[in-house]
């Protein structure tokens, strides 16, 4: 089976989503047709997912666990987790939203909602037929916006994947959760990506993060990988690769200034690095 590391850009490009604002935010409505085309491959996702179940049933893996998706459920996966789909019934029907991790964070600082970092590495939750409708029309609002021209089409945007965080808060305060036992290696998987998000524009060293685990930097090794089935660093280039993305399409700043704060040796180091994941140079991306 094919395996793939996507950010959110390339996940786009590759799967035809065209709902996308900017590099940050897109919205996707999957029926069983198009979910079959992704079942020979499994992925590991460098964004948010939450995938409100319309219809019918779904079978995916998460890590090591198999987890069933019924309707009227929704399901949230924070990134970085190695998923695979395993089948669908001839009637799903799915809609999601995706958010990188920056824009997301981002906009949860902003809600100082502490009661999502409560949410762990996935979470499926069961709804009532209000909260069902208030999902359904915050998606189809968002689908909607990111479709149009406005003058205050950021701002927009930003209100709404909001709204998702206070729509997910409130789910996770009241219970709806259907919990999973993590196993010891999920838990140093969840916390070696809580402090990579942290310090991968300055650490990027296997032993930076063992040792901030008090583990050996073979353990954190072996077991990033057997989680994942990923190394620790194609998660820190993935995290890299995407930031770098990001920065030369959304800030003025200049190719050095940008290889200065994500801490490369130098200018040419940078470049070397963007176009062995891009193909092309970063002057050229930002074009």
């Amino acid at each position: 089976m094919e395996k793939y590391l996507y950010n959110l850009q390339e996940f786009s490009h590759n799967y035809g989503i065209k709902t996308v604002f900017g590099s940050e935010v897109a919205y996707i409505f999957l029926n069983a047709q198009s979910i079959s085309k992704a079942e020979t491959a499994s992925y590991c996702l460098n964004f948010y997912s939450i995938s409100l179940i319309h219809k019918g049933e779904i079978q995916v893996q998460i890590n090591n666990t198999r987890i069933t998706l019924h309707t009227g459920q929704l399901f949230y996966l924070s990134p970085f987790q190695f998923t695979e789909i395993l089948k669908a019934t001839p009637d799903t029907e799915i809609e999601s939203v995706f958010v990188t991790p920056e824009y997301y964070d981002q906009t949860l600082n902003s809600a100082h909602d502490f009661t999502l970092g409560l949410i762990d590495i996935y979470a499926l939750y069961s709804l009532n037929e209000t909260q069902e409708e208030e999902f359904y029309h915050t998606y189809r609002t968002l689908r909607h916006f990111i479709a149009q021209k406005h003058v205050y089409k950021n701002e927009i945007i930003q209100d709404i994947v909001h709204i998702i965080q206070f729509l997910l808060s409130d789910l996770t305060l009241h219970g709806m959760t259907q919990p999973h036992d993590a196993s010891h290696k999920e838990e140093i998987y969840r916390i070696f990506v809580h402090l990579a998000a942290k310090n991968f524009r300055k650490e990027r060293q296997l032993k930076f993060y063992a040792d901030q685990l008090n583990i050996t930097s073979t353990y954190l090794s072996r077991t990033i990988r057997e989680v994942s089935g990923h190394t620790v660093y194609d998660y820190l280039e993935s995290l890299l690769y995407d930031d770098a993305c990001s920065l030369l399409k959304t800030t003025s700043k200049s190719i050095g200034e940008i290889a200065e704060l994500l801490s490369f040796h130098d200018q040419a180091a940078f470049s070397n690095f963007f176009k062995q994941h891009s193909g092309m140079s970063p002057l050229a991306f930002r074009k």
